[in-house]
């Protein structure tokens, strides 16, 4: 069908639609003129993967100073910590040594008392010896002040038996009989301090292994781990998206923040298995041997008082702290170091066995030959003694080298997170630039 032609002079109101060619555009673009954008085209503002590569970069950069963070306090922590756990373990030792000193001096009286009068020199001996209990508790008092007022009250206890015993050697000069009998009766005066002294060295014991816990060390290796893993996840999703392989920034960040994790992870087993092989062995071997001299002395107190008065029941005490010996040497730890002192004491009890039927019993009991009850007690507390300072040394040298590197493991980690924390933005923003 033809199309209705217009009437002379009058215009067509359709117009065609004006084309400009391809040059034309260009030319109109190039005046200032906008061109027409591509169809499906995307800027920067409307394109994901900066924003994502933008939240990943924080995100990394967060857990990198995280890390940071708990590093400073998962080792500066410690480092006090093990640093007030020496003083704790030493208090404890301290506390066992003074409890020791006062079991040893009412031995020395109980077998000044089996004389017909209490030799001087032995009641020197015993003076000295009480006048270093004195100063133990002094000393321990002024480590710790949660501990004064009770080592205040033990004093006391401390004093009101010495009043007794000077009273028995006063009454002794004139009537031996009278003042062994009053002696006697100061056993039961020594139990209150002994038991205070006990109970406060457990818990200085207690104290020092509670500061063995390395909890923030924990989270930091956890936050360590955390950050290398989403660190790796930024550098394969930065790789994907930019078409990049690898990323210089990233990995030095891997790099570092994955040596700073080994490193602390590290040094923290090692201090988790050198504590825990020492709360086991050096520590509680320490202990035990101390609480075992400590039996022994007040062991051989007994049997010299059961002389003074046999129907006293010191027989029975005797037997009460030949069973604390034989606990305390079940302490030991390893098994070898139970067998030189273990058979000490086991010499010691055959002798106070046979001693006990003996006529001249008493007069025995003063007796130092090495066969003799005193002369073994002398050969066992020696023993004793040697093992509580080589095994209390090797404990407090054990939480000394867990303590002193832990300023350089923290530097080393410190550097280590602050660097990576740089290389991470540094290795990201390369990538964001290139979108901008």
């Amino acid at each position: 069908m033809s199309s209705r032609p217009y009437p002379p002079g009058v215009a067509s109101t359709r117009t065609a639609p004006a084309t400009t060619s391809p040059s034309q555009q260009l030319a109109k673009s190039a005046a200032g003129q906008p061109a027409v954008a591509a169809t499906g085209s995307t800027g920067t503002d409307q394109s994901p993967t900066p924003r994502l590569l933008s939240a990943l970069r924080n995100l990394s950069v967060a857990l990198c100073l995280i890390f940071t963070g708990l590093t400073m306090v998962g080792t500066l922590t410690p480092r006090y910590q093990l640093s007030y756990a020496v003083g704790d373990f030493q208090q404890g030792q301290l506390l066992r040594d003074t409890r020791t000193q006062l079991a040893q001096a009412d031995q020395i009286a109980a077998t000044a008392f089996l004389a017909e009068r209490p030799p001087a020199e032995e009641l020197e001996r015993f003076q000295s010896t009480m006048s270093t209990v004195s100063t133990n508790l002094i000393q321990a008092a002024s480590h710790d002040s949660t501990d004064a007022r009770e080592l205040a009250n033990v004093q006391e206890q401390v004093n009101t038996y010495r009043r007794y015993v000077d009273s028995a050697i006063a009454t002794s000069a004139s009537d031996p009989a009278a003042g062994a009998h009053i002696f006697t009766g100061t056993s039961s005066t020594l139990n209150a301090p002994m038991d205070a002294l006990a109970t406060l060295a457990m818990a200085a014991d207690q104290r020092a292994d509670s500061r063995f816990t390395t909890t923030f060390g924990t989270l930091a290796v956890a936050a360590g781990w955390i950050s290398v893993a989403v660190l790796m996840l930024t550098s394969v999703v930065t790789a994907r998206r930019t078409h990049r392989a690898l990323n210089p920034g990233l990995a030095g960040a891997i790099v570092l923040l994955l040596a700073a994790t080994l490193l602390l992870n590290g040094h923290q087993t090692t201090i988790s298995d050198s504590l825990g092989s020492a709360e086991k062995t050096s520590i509680v071997s320490a202990r035990s041997a101390a609480n075992a001299r400590t039996a022994a002395f007040r062991a051989q107190a007994a049997e010299s008082r059961h002389y003074l008065a046999p129907s006293s029941g010191f027989d029975k005490l005797w037997k009460h702290h030949d069973h604390e010996v034989l606990q305390a040497l079940d302490g030991l730890n390893p098994s070898t170091l139970q067998t030189s002192p273990s058979q000490a004491w086991s010499r010691y009890q055959a002798a106070h066995k046979t001693s006990l039927v003996q006529p001249n019993a008493r007069s025995l009991g003063r007796s130092d030959q090495p066969s003799s009850t005193l002369g073994l007690l002398t050969t066992f507390t020696k023993e004793t003694t040697k093992l509580e300072t080589d095994q209390g040394t090797a404990a407090t040298q054990t939480i000394v080298k867990a303590r002193d590197p832990l300023i350089a493991v923290m530097i080393i980690c410190l550097l280590c997170g602050l660097g990576a924390v740089g290389a991470t933005a540094w290795g990201v923003n390369q990538r964001l630039a290139e979108y901008r």
